[in-house]
């Protein structure tokens, strides 16, 4: 199950196109875990993606929870466990 409409969609999409993904599982990097919304291991590749779904960010501490998250994603640099992919709500 996962937490918005927006959600939903992103789910449904990955799940007509047979990709397998997990939700909200946690990533662990230097002791500190992160709950990405979506994340997708590429068997041939070797390679996971972690994708963020950002809704709300008209409201400020969720836009604000977003701008430490990201940061976090950027000083890590996914220590080369995979890619970092977000997307946004305009409406």
């Amino acid at each position: 199950m996962v937490r918005s409409k927006s959600e939903v969609i992103i789910a449904d999409h990955l799940a007509r196109l047979g990709v397998e993904y997990g939700y909200e599982q946690p990533l662990t990097i230097d002791g500190v875990t992160k709950y990405p919304d979506f994340t997708i291991e590429d068997a041939e590749s070797g390679n996971n993606f972690y994708w963020e779904h950002c809704g709300m960010l008209h409201v400020p501490s969720y836009a604000e929870r977003w701008r430490e998250k990201k940061e976090w994603y950027k000083a890590h640099d996914m220590n080369g466990t995979g890619t970092f992919v977000s997307c946004f709500a305009t409406d």
